[in-house]
């Protein structure tokens, strides 16, 4: 009797973590993004790094490095604080419209562009991914943590522009006043 309770248990053990895991998914919803400034701007061909395209000026921190400008919430763009974003350019043998792929497949480690929007053309595109609402630790039973991830990727020619967003508001509107705040910046 004892041998079929803890067989009981097992199973019961069993189903509980197969629910776990199939309830772990993903939880998406759409965003709005208005892409037209930044995907309508003119940028230099022949530039090599984001500071000759853009006025760095315009993040809170510029990592000058690794390219990469980040909204702290300690500016004057309080709004923006979560939004990073990510310069790379893609120089041959490598395919700019390859890493533009590869990286909206793998931006935040998703892996996958299921119910993303695509727009542009070859050498002047973009991907807007879903808005994910993080969940807790299966231990933790998933439960969903009321924080939101998503992001927009740009190719420019060889640049690949990547904008992250983590934040409390599901229908934030921040990645669409950083990718008018990019264009604004673009050096003439």
């Amino acid at each position: 009797m004892a041998q079929n309770n803890s067989l009981g248990f097992f199973l019961w053990v069993v189903i509980i973590i197969m629910s776990l895991s199939a309830c772990c998914g993903p939880i998406k919803s759409p965003q709005e993004v208005d892409v037209s400034p930044l995907l309508n701007a003119k940028i230099p061909e022949d530039a090599t790094r984001a500071s000759e395209i853009f006025n760095v000026k315009v993040f809170d921190s510029y990592d000058a490095l690794i390219e990469k400008g980040e909204w702290t919430g300690l500016g004057e763009n309080t709004d923006l604080n979560g939004i990073v974003v990510y310069f790379r350019f893609v120089n041959a043998p490598d395919s700019p419209a390859d890493k533009f792929t590869w990286k909206c497949e793998r931006a935040l480690g998703w892996g996958t562009t299921d119910d993303f929007v695509f727009g542009g053309s070859t050498d002047n595109q973009f991907c807007v991914s879903y808005v994910n609402e993080t969940r807790s630790t299966p231990d933790a039973f998933c439960v969903p943590t009321g924080e939101y991830q998503s992001f927009v990727v740009f190719q420019k020619g060889k640049l690949i522009i990547t904008i992250e967003e983590t934040s409390l508001d599901k229908y934030s509107q921040a990645k669409t006043k950083a990718i008018n705040l990019l264009a604004q910046s673009i050096k003439e």
